[in-house]
């Protein structure tokens, strides 16, 4: 072999390294793309997921401070007038109207509401005089189902309970 032939044979050799060494780069670089797209994808997968969880807690806070709220206006003492009437209106306000308890995602059935109003004698003292303690237990019970039938189970299945249930200790059934 002549000298020219194995110069031309190491450059060949060389440019196939430089070709194999730009072709592993290049897969490298892919990968590492790749990797990024993947983890900018489950990052947005858990933002909306969070996003999610942020509105049904919400969604679930209102239930249950109107069922606690409801829970202190009917431990109030009758004595204490003013502050029964001030519970009762905050309640009114806040619970018993159209974006609440009387709208489309009502916690209670059409039938319940109607129920109730006929209790309190229409919508109009409903919202304006003190609240009755039965119908109080009835949109409390209204409330409450839809927190046992609704809330209850999403709560009973996420990943916060079922780490919650293995952190607790282990009862031991037998005595």
């Amino acid at each position: 072999m002549s000298k020219s032939e194995m110069r031309r044979s190491e450059m060949r050799k060389s440019e196939m390294r430089r070709s194999e060494m730009r072709r592993r780069e290049m897969k490298k670089s892919e990968m590492r793309r790749s990797e990024m797209r993947r983890r900018e994808k489950k990052k947005s997968e858990m933002k909306k997921s969070e996003m999610r969880r942020s509105e049904m807690r919400s969604e679930e806070d209102i239930h249950l401070t109107c069922w606690l709220d409801l829970e202190q206006y009917r431990r109030t003492p009758r004595k204490d007038e003013a502050a029964r009437r001030d519970r009762s209106s905050h309640i009114a306000a806040k619970y018993l109207s159209e974006k609440y308890f009387f709208g489309s995602d009502s916690p209670a059935t059409a039938e319940q509401r109607n129920d109730i109003l006929r209790l309190a004698g229409g919508l109009e003292r409903l919202k304006l005089e003190c609240l009755s303690n039965a119908v109080v237990g009835e949109i409390q019970d209204a409330v409450r189902s839809h927190i046992e039938n609704k809330w209850l189970p999403l709560f009973l299945s996420t990943d916060e309970f079922a780490e919650r249930m293995r952190r607790q200790p282990k009862v031991n059934a037998e005595k």
